[in-house]
């Protein structure tokens, strides 16, 4: 009967000390549960998450609500890895609890990241939790590492499911967010749209709506593991975009970036302006073409471009409309038309980006009104630009067209220039010349420093390595000019010139920087010389002989040597240079 009485006695204070430890363990769940949703609780979490984490971590407040038991709030919060290479701060950072937290506790249902800041620079290690959803709300964004940067403002989305990985914090997941702001590698958005997915280091945008440069872009693609961007389609309309940058700056800043290739573009009513070009209301249909390295890449791409007025340094072209073709490495244009200096320019071309053969292979301009360039010639001795070795000509036609040099020290101007040029090539390994083809050319009138001449004809041809000049010929007054001559195209250029004058004046000459005449008025003469025009001294490698008769029968002889003019039968004469 004792013991029946102290094992009853036993269970009865068994199950007092139970009641007491659970009313003890309730006490201190609830003491905790309270004093967590502290300062001093926060402090102290704070302070334990810094000593047993890779982070420093700093909590305002924590709070749970009884209305929302699977949720816990904190405020205030700021997260930071010792390198300060990751930074998270949020006014509220709130987990949804779910089932899952039973067999994987770092497995959130729902992260919430509301009104703050996360920076991220270089590459980085994973995150210790994972949330079926990621849900931003009004956060700024920061990110910097080899291969972007990306700044955004005022981000709100989320991605589904979010598992973070080294150097890939947004995991593989379907995304979607919008934006106020959000800057890619110095391309500035606004009022972004943007939904995909990611996966195994491809990012897929399934949609892009943004502003951009005052205008509006759309389209889809995506990027590449090797960092490579594949557009299907894009929209890019109304941009009005300004830099700082040279179109020289430009393409070799464009040639850097990441290989892209675009299946369909379509710009519309763009305005682009740089450091000396510009092009205003441009149009352009981009098909099947890619850039990579500064190339282009394609089998059947298609270019087709219009736009109103377009300046390149001194260029300035008006109403251009262009089709484009490209493949491998031969670029076709199969129509070129518009205006420059006045005159209207329809051209069909090819350029080969492997020889860098450049081809017209049928144009025509009318109405043209240039003035070369002073020191034009010299400019053909410069080194060339790496984009061309070759140029050639098929066939150019020439109609109504004004000619001028400026050059003070032998200006000429030729009117309503008319004429065609066949099969002519022009730039040989490097070398400018007339190596092939031919040409006829006319003019109503000319002027060759102040001389005034009337209806100037020129007609040449190529036989081998040898220009022949197999006609020039003009009116003066009442009298003509003839000329013909050859050039050989070989290193040193030596030519020849064959000048005939029939009843004109004899102060042609002289005006045409050769030395004056003792005899006056009118008459004929003939001048032979030869001589090398690939020396830096022309005048110093003439020789040959001048002879001129005028009205009266008087005659003169002049002997050309090595620049050196001698008058013969001139006791008084002396020698004269050239």
């Amino acid at each position: 009967m004792f013991s029946h009485l102290s094992w009853g006695l036993m269970m009865k204070w068994l199950g007092k000390s139970l009641v007491t430890l659970l009313l003890l363990l309730i006490l201190a769940v609830v003491t905790i549960y309270v004093a967590i949703q502290t300062n001093w609780g926060a402090y102290q979490l704070s302070q334990w998450l810094s000593h047993h984490s890779r982070y420093q971590v700093q909590i305002g407040d924590i709070e749970h609500r009884w209305l929302q038991p699977g949720t816990l709030a904190f405020s205030n919060i700021v997260i930071r890895n010792k390198q300060h290479t990751f930074t998270l701060e949020a006014q509220v950072a709130a987990f949804d609890f779910n089932w899952q937290q039973l067999t994987s506790p770092r497995h959130f249902h729902r992260l919430l990241l509301q009104q703050g800041q996360l920076t991220i620079k270089g590459p980085q290690q994973s995150l210790p939790f994972s949330a079926n959803i990621l849900q931003l709300n009004q956060m700024a964004i920061q990110s910097e590492n080899a291969d972007w940067q990306i700044q955004g403002q005022n981000i709100t989305g989320g991605i589904t499911p979010w598992n973070p990985q080294s150097n890939k914090l947004a995991g593989n997941g379907k995304f979607q967010f919008s934006a106020d702001k959000l800057n890619f590698n110095d391309i500035s958005l606004a009022k972004v749209i943007m939904q995909g997915d990611s996966q195994q280091n491809t990012l897929i945008i399934r949609s892009l709506g943004a502003t951009l440069a005052q205008g509006s872009i759309s389209g889809n693609g995506q990027r590449l593991p090797d960092g490579s961007w594949q557009w299907d389609n894009l929209l890019i309309s109304n941009v009005r975009w300004q830099t700082p940058m040279t179109f020289e700056e430009l393409w070799l800043k464009v040639s850097q970036l990441p290989a892209i290739s675009i299946k369909d573009l379509s710009l519309t009513n763009a305005k682009l302006e740089g450091k000396n070009w510009s092009a205003n209301y441009l149009d352009a249909s981009v098909k099947n073409i890619g850039l990579a390295n500064g190339s282009w890449q394609a089998k059947e791409g298609i270019l087709d471009f219009n736009v109103m007025d377009t300046t390149l340094n001194d260029l300035h072209f008006t109403d251009a409309i262009g089709h484009l073709l490209l493949a491998g490495n031969e670029l076709r244009i199969t129509n070129l038309t518009t205006r420059w200096e006045k005159g209207l320019f329809h051209v069909k071309a090819q350029w080969n980006h492997q020889t860098k053969q450049f081809n017209i292979a049928n144009a025509t301009v009318a109405g043209l009104t240039y003035t070369l360039p002073q020191n034009w010639y010299q400019s053909l001795k410069k080194s060339l630009p790496q984009w061309i070795s070759g140029f050639s000509i098929n066939q150019l036609t020439i109609n109504n067209s004004l000619l001028i040099d400026i050059n003070p020290d032998f200006p000429f101007q030729l009117t309503a220039l008319t004429g065609y040029i066949n099969d002519m090539e022009l730039l040989k390994e490097g070398e400018w010349g007339i190596w092939n083809g031919s040409s006829n050319l006319s003019a109503t009138s000319a002027t060759f420093n102040k001389v005034e001449l009337h209806r100037p004809y020129l007609k040449l041809h190529t036989e081998g390595n040898k220009l022949i000049i197999d006609q020039l010929d003009a009116s003066v007054d009442d009298g003509l000019l003839k000329v013909k001559g050859t050039v050989d195209q070989q290193a040193q250029k030596p030519f020849t010139l064959d000048f005939r004058g029939i009843d004109a004046d004899l102060a042609i000459l002289p005006q045409w920087q050769w030395v004056p005449l003792k005899l006056p008025g009118k008459g004929n003469f003939t001048l032979s010389i030869q001589g090398d025009l690939a020396a830096d001294d022309i005048k110093s490698t003439i020789d040959g002989t001048l002879t001129a008769t005028d009205k009266q029968s008087g005659k003169e002889t002049q002997v050309i040597d090595k620049g050196q003019i001698s008058i013969q039968n001139c006791e008084t004469c002396s020698v004269i240079r050239l």
